[in-house]
């Protein structure tokens, strides 16, 4: 098989008669004979270039990621560098959520002294003027503080809590 799929005369071969296995080898042969990888060759059509876009609109077609990611996560090696890299990306992301709606509660949260009347204190109602303004603005904030107080016990023990009541008003309050 090697000789046949050598990369100097894999293009004369009618592709038909090639297995799909055959033909990836000698795609793989091609691209060591030119000093690429497949990755390689996967990076530059995820670029920018316009004349690889056809080529870049195939891959985001279909499940063609989804099934390469699936093939990563089984692989021993692949899992680690996946879960490393979407740990990382993980977490910039949900940092860079929780810091826009921190900013969207802050608008929210801000009141001045001379809003502070006696008629605002009697109509205070802590679920109406804290807890659902919170929990609507700050959704993925309420998930990981959620998930941060609630211990292996609670979860067990616990059938009904008010957290997102207390929650909001411990975030307010920073």
């Amino acid at each position: 098989m090697q000789a046949l799929l050598d990369p100097v005369f894999i293009s004369i071969y009618d592709t038909k008669y090639l297995s799909e296995e055959q033909k990836i080898h000698g795609v793989l042969l091609l691209l060591r004979s030119m000093r690429l990888s497949a990755l390689d060759l996967v990076t530059k059509i995820l670029g920018d270039q316009p004349e690889y876009k056809s080529w870049k609109l195939g891959l985001f077609k279909g499940k063609a990621f989804t099934f390469f990611f699936d093939a990563m996560q089984k692989d021993k090696l692949g899992s680690r560098v996946m879960e490393e890299k979407l740990k990382e990306e993980g977490l910039n992301s949900t940092v860079k959520v929780i810091k826009n709606e921190m900013k969207a509660v802050k608008k929210l949260m801000k009141m001045s002294v001379g809003e502070v009347t006696p008629e605002f204190l009697y109509a205070f109602d802590l679920e109406r003027d804290v807890t659902l303004p919170f929990t609507q603005t700050s959704p993925v904030l309420q998930t990981v503080l959620l998930a941060a107080i609630q211990s292996p016990r609670a979860l067990r023990e616990n059938s009904r809590t008010s957290a997102p009541v207390s929650l909001a008003a411990c975030v307010t309050l920073h």
